[in-house]
């Protein structure tokens, strides 16, 4: 009984990180973190609802 529960709580986990990583509701997709040629690294996070950015 313990084994059928933690299997189902593991898929249950990896089902929902994989819908977590598609692009949904029609926007592009977030390629981070990008490596750039000169060495840097940039991260790229997309809010809800951003309301300013500096």
């Amino acid at each position: 009984m313990k084994i059928n529960i933690i299997t189902t709580l593991t898929a249950l986990l990896l089902s929902a990180m994989a819908f977590g990583q598609q692009a949904l509701w029609g926007r592009a997709a977030v390629v981070s973190p990008q490596i750039n040629d000169n060495k840097t690294v940039t991260f790229r996070i997309v809010l809800l609802r951003p309301s300013k950015c500096k």
